[in-house]
């Protein structure tokens, strides 16, 4: 680095400033701008008051984090989705993303198929979903 300093001073006496505030401008930009416009990436906190808001005493908690699968070899959770007691309503809330890319969609689109959705928030990458008891078996 000394040596990149002197020869750029040596070419041209404010070179090596100008070099060293255009390496070190970009990330304090950043950093000033989530200053003024911070990250609520996976903001669980508005979710989990809406939840303790509208829950009954008798309703199912399914809390799901993405590192989990992330960390988790994929084959440890092929297949397997949780299993809630079906005569109970079910709040599932997670870290959520739009893009459908998550396995964490996969256990809401299961419990979307054999429960009724009743309710939903979403938060800043966060959301909760309220389904209802199974549906009967009809025949």
């Amino acid at each position: 680095m000394e040596s990149t300093r002197q020869r750029l001073s040596s070419w041209h006496p404010n070179a090596a400033g100008a070099f060293v505030t255009l390496l070190v401008l970009p990330a304090t930009a950043i950093c000033v701008y989530r200053l003024g416009a911070p990250r609520y990436r996976h903001e669980l906190r508005p979710v989990i008051e809406f939840v303790q808001r509208h829950a009954k005493p008798s309703d199912t908690l399914l809390v799901l984090d993405p590192a989990t699968f992330a960390f988790s070899p994929a084959a440890t959770f092929a297949n397997q989705s949780p299993q809630p007691p079906a005569d109970t309503s079910v709040w599932v809330i997670t870290p959520w993303s739009r893009h459908g890319d998550s396995p964490l969609e996969a256990i809401v689109q299961d419990l979307q198929v054999r429960r009724k959705r009743l309710d939903a928030y979403e938060s800043a990458g966060a959301a909760a979903f309220l389904f209802g008891p199974e549906r009967a078996a009809g025949p």
